[in-house]
Formats: structure tokens, C-alpha cells, sequence
């Protein structure tokens, strides 16, 4: 080892022991900040995973009353963190990194790595109502916990969107049967995989789900909306898409359980009052909407609706219809900056299926399937709070946490949601706290072109040779 010259040599332990301190300082002066804000928080969230079910959610009435390797807590920590953990990775990897991660950071002293099939018998005992339940439990609680600022709403309304996505299922013939039985290889045209309608309710500014619906893929959208708006908060106004505005829906949106909506419609085949709306060639109007013919035995009111005239880049003409009928309160301009922000829930879905990977399912029956599904919203409920929380203080115009890396870091870390020791669980928190606000997504600063959709699934090769065996018969 070469010799320094005397004015060269360093005190390394001295030197070591001043910039560790200095690190120490600014660790504990980062998380003393972070905790003094978000302790509360983090105990609210601490009490959402429940110990005990009620008899009504129990498939009998001796499920989870025995102390097992995998008790009721632990059981639905580990799906959460399964759902978010990609998947790279089979359940027998997942479950023994774990298990170990939760044993040494001291979260689950007693833990102990089980084997997958212990896993599966386990989660057959596990009602998907739970997971259902625990997704409202996690909204209500991020709204109560979300940092007070009116950036986070418009005009001082909740902005909320519905929005169906088809989600393919394995080929069981338990799960085609359920969800989709015109599916499969010996009907033309069908894929071989079953699909199902994921029906999702979404707040657009605060971007977290709230509420959720899983049913057949030949159910209709509109009745899948109408079921989730009883979980619609006060003080909010929906945005929806093309496939949702008829008289029915309508009607009940103003009549029946009152709420404001921005409602997109098509310029063709639509309301006959809209049709005249957009060859006049106005900019907006308000028109009025009674009920069709099949349907005057049951509806007599007419729908008093403001029109707005919108013109995409590509020179499409479609229409917003709205109930908010002030102009100088909501100018058609904010109205029409207000639908844009509808594209939130298709990032959301996005996100589902490419990083967390929802279609890649861990269980292969309808319970296992229900239960992973709701179990990715509420992970997505969670992550969404611990990065708001995690940029309190900072400014709006300020690059935000990437969703990605919370979701994986809160994954890894998810035994502090069912922690034996809650002073540790905290201290966890405020690790994952500093791991999230660490990573930031820059958003674009210029707006990308625009392309059209593309169906990236292959041609079904199945019927085409099916066709030509036929021709050559």
C-alpha cells in the first residue's frame, strides 16, 4: 500500500464517525418530519386489516378461530403483498421472501415460512366479500387521511369517473362457466381465455379507487355503474365515457340518487334533440331529453341538459352532456378541461394489468380470482396515500413518487399493515415513506402525438383453419 505524504493523511476513523453522524442527523430530522405528519395516519391504517370476521363473512363459523401457522391477519397481508409483487416470482418464492423480510425487521417475530399448500387451503376458507369490504374500509380511510388541499378537487367537488375493462381469466371450466360460457375454442371467434367486466369507481384527482364490481363479460356496463353509486361520497360530480349516457342511467343520475355528471356522447345514432344540437353548429346549447317510447310507461319526466360541442384532433365531432347548467359558474371551456382529466382511470387500468400484473392470476377459482382483484385496489388505495403523504410539503408544479416503486416498496414492507409491535410497524412506515419520495416520475413536458387504438392480439388461427379445412372438405 503506497504511503501518503504527511499534509495528505486523513483520521478515516474521525472522518467516519463525523459523516455518519451527519448522516444519522439528517435521517432522523427526514423521518422525525415524515412521522410528525403522517404518525396518525399510519395508526388509522395500522387497524384497517381486521383480526376476527363476522359469522356472516365466514364460510363456518370455526374458520380462523384457532391459532394457525396463518392466521386471519397474516392471510390477507400476504395477498396484498402478493397482487403488488409482480410476477416474476411463483407463490412458494413469494411466500418464503415473505415470510423471511417479516421475521427480521421484527414485524413478525413468530413467523415462521409455510408451504404453499398451507397458503391455498387457507385462502379456500376466505369469503372475496372480505377483500370487498376491506376496499371500501381502505377508501373511506384515504379520504379522511388525505392531506387538506383544494388541488385535490374542482370547485370544490370530488371528481369521480366509472369505466369498464375486460379482464382475462385462466380457462377453467369453473370460471368459464361463471363468467364467461360463450368463451372457448368450439365457438367462432371467441378466444380461448374467459374473460369478465371489472367494473371500476375512480377518484381522477386524488387517483385511487373507491369502489369496485366484477361480474359476467356479456353484463351490461350501465347496471354495473348504477350498483356502485350508492358508494359515489357527497360533494362529487362523475365524468363518463361514450357507452354510458341513455335516458334510463340519466334519469336515476338526476332523480333518483342525485349527483352532477359530465357525460361524453356520440354525434350519430344518439338523442335526436343532440343530433339537431350538433348540425346547428353551435358551440352549446340546452336541450331537453324525454323518456323513448319503450320506456313511457315507466318514466314521464323530461331531462333539462346542457350540450357542449367537442371536436377531438382528429376532426371527430361528439358531445358532452352535463347537468351543470350555470355558464358563468361553469364555463364550457373548465367543462371541457374537467372530461380530459376522465383518462386518469385508464392509466389506472393500465397500470394494473402491465405493473402489477393483475391478469397474471396466483389461483385458479372464482374466490381466488375475486379475492386478487379487490386485493389490487386496495393496494393501490394504500400506495396512492403513502404518496401524498410522502410529498406533503411540497410544491404541485414538484415531481411526484412514481406509482410503480410505491407499490413495489409497499409490498415488500406490507407485515407493518398487521404488525404485533405498532411503535415498529411506524417506524417501517416512515422507511417506506422515505423509499417512495425517493423515486419520482417526471411527467412529459411536451403533450405526445396522439395514435390510434390497435387491437394487439393475435388473428384467431383456430377458426381461420378451421374455415379452410371446411373449404378443402
Amino acid at each position: 500500500m503506497a504511503t501518503l505524504h504527511p499534509c495528505l493523511t486523513f483520521n478515516y476513523s474521525s472522518l467516519f464517525l463525523k459523516i455518519s453522524g451527519i448522516g444519522r442527523l439528517l435521517w432522523n430530522t427526514g423521518c422525525l418530519k415524515i412521522s410528525c405528519h403522517a404518525t396518525e395516519v399510519i395508526k388509522k391504517f395500522l387497524r384497517i386489516i381486521p383480526s376476527d370476521l363476522p359469522d356472516e363473512l365466514k364460510l363456518k363459523g370455526s374458520h380462523f378461530t384457532r391459532n394457525r401457522k396463518l392466521p386471519l391477519q397474516w392471510l390477507l397481508t400476504f395477498i396484498l403483498s402478493m397482487v403488488a409483487s409482480g410476477k416474476a416470482k411463483g407463490v412458494a418464492i413469494k411466500i418464503n421472501e415473505f415470510f423471511t423480510q417479516a421475521k427480521r425487521s421484527g414485524l413478525w417475530p413468530e413467523a415462521k415460512s409455510l408451504h404453499p399448500s398451507s397458503f391455498t387451503k387457507a385462502r379456500k376458507k376466505l369469503q372475496w366479500e372480505v377483500l370487498r369490504h376491506l376496499l371500501h374500509k381502505a377508501a373511506t380511510l384515504a379520504y379522511e387521511c388525505w392531506p387538506q388541499n383544494p388541488r385535490w378537487k374542482w370547485k370544490g367537488l370530488n371528481v369521480l369517473a366509472f369505466d369498464g375493462s375486460d379482464i382475462k381469466l385462466p380457462a377453467t371450466p369453473q370460471i368459464r362457466g361463471e363468467f364467461d360460457p360463450s368463451s372457448g375454442l368450439g365457438n367462432d371467434g371467441k378466444g380461448h381465455y374467459p374473460q369478465c367486466l371489472m367494473m371500476t369507481l375512480y377518484d381522477v384527482f386524488r387517483r385511487f379507487p373507491i369502489a369496485r364490481s366484477v361480474a359476467r363479460a356479456s353484463a351490461p356496463e350501465r347496471d354495473q355503474a348504477l350498483a356502485l353509486l350508492p358508494h359515489v361520497p357527497e360533494g362529487s360530480i362523475l365524468v363518463l365515457d361514450r357507452g354510458f349516457p341513455g335516458y334510463r342511467f340519466l334519469h336515476y343520475l338526476m332523480y333518483e340518487h342525485p349527483v352532477h355528471f359530465v357525460a361524453r356522447c356520440q354525434a350519430k345514432s344518439s338523442f335526436k334533440p343532440l343530433m339537431r344540437f350538433i348540425k346547428s353548429g353551435l358551440a352549446e346549447d340546452v336541450i331537453e331529453l324525454g323518456p323513448p317510447v319503450q320506456l313511457r310507461n315507466q318514466f314521464c319526466r323530461t331531462l333539462r341538459l346542457r350540450v357542449i360541442r367537442l371536436e377531438s384532433p382528429n376532426g371527430q365531432i361528439t358531445a358532452l352532456l352535463t347537468s351543470l347548467i350555470d355558464t358563468q359558474k361553469y364555463p364550457a371551456a373548465e367543462i371541457l378541461s374537467l372530461y380530459r382529466k376522465r383518462w386518469e382511470i385508464e392509466i389506472f387500468y393500465r397500470s394494473e394489468k402491465s405493473e402489477m400484473n393483475l391478469e397474471t392470476f396466483h389461483g385458479k377459482t372464482s374466490n381466488a380470482i375475486l379475492q386478487e382483484i379487490y386485493a389490487s385496489a386496495i393496494m393501490a388505495v394504500i400506495a396512492r396515500v403513502l404518496m401524498a403523504l410522502s410529498q406533503e410539503h411540497e410544491e404541485p408544479d414538484f415531481p411526484e413518487p412514481q406509482f410503480k416503486n410505491a407499490l413495489m416498496v409497499l409490498a415488500s414492507d406490507a407485515a407493518a399493515l398487521s404488525a404485533s409491535n405498532p411503535q415498529r410497524a411506524i417506524r417501517v412506515f416512515n422507511h417506506i415513506l422515505e423509499r417512495i419520495s425517493r423515486i419520482k416520475y417526471y411527467r412529459h413536458k411536451t403533450q405526445r402525438p396522439a395514435y390510434p387504438r390497435v387491437n394487439k392480439s393475435c388473428r384467431n388461427k383456430w377458426k381461420t383453419g378451421r374455415q379452410s379445412r371446411l373449404a378443402f372438405s
